[in-house]
């Protein structure tokens, strides 16, 4: 039981981000449509949380599977022996595991922040105007917003 949910877990991020954008974008302008039915003034398309939630729509999984295997490499005795000390399960785990998981939490860390940075397909879907642009989207624009139509000019 418990693998089958770590590989469908794992299974999410096998599924290509393209596959997933008509749907995505469905949902959301659904959502926009029934929000601005209700005489909402809050809108779900480019907004952050959007991509947020998409983001970790994409990651979770993934961020999921690799503690789990850093949590597995700790010794569940240390655990025990937290436990006959007197400590409660919290502090068992604030004050035995997090320590010892640290270098995974910021190996996780590093690899979901480069994770987000890399997505620029749905942020550029899911994004139309400067309040929700993020950093990549906005280097592109940059980028295509001074090239000169070569094959204008030469054509006149």
């Amino acid at each position: 039981m418990k693998n089958n949910i770590v590989m469908s877990l794992i299974s999410i991020r096998m599924i290509p981000t393209v596959a997933l954008v008509i749907p995505f974008f469905v949902i959301i302008r659904t959502f926009d449509y029934y929000l601005i039915q209700a005489n909402s003034n809050f809108h779900f398309y480019d907004t952050k949380i959007n991509l947020i939630i998409l983001y970790v729509t994409f990651i979770l999984g993934f961020v999921i599977w690799i503690m789990r295997g850093f949590f597995l490499t700790i010794p569940t005795e240390l655990e025990e022996a937290a436990r006959i000390d007197g400590c409660t399960r919290t502090q068992a785990l604030i004050k035995i595991v997090l320590p010892l998981s640290a270098p995974g939490l910021v190996a996780t860390g590093i690899f979901t922040f480069l994770l987000a940075w890399d997505e620029f397909v749905l942020a550029l879907i899911f994004t139309k105007t400067t309040n929700s642009i993020t950093i990549p989207v906005f280097i592109s624009a940059l980028g295509s917003q001074y090239i000169h139509a070569f094959d204008q000019i030469a054509a006149s």
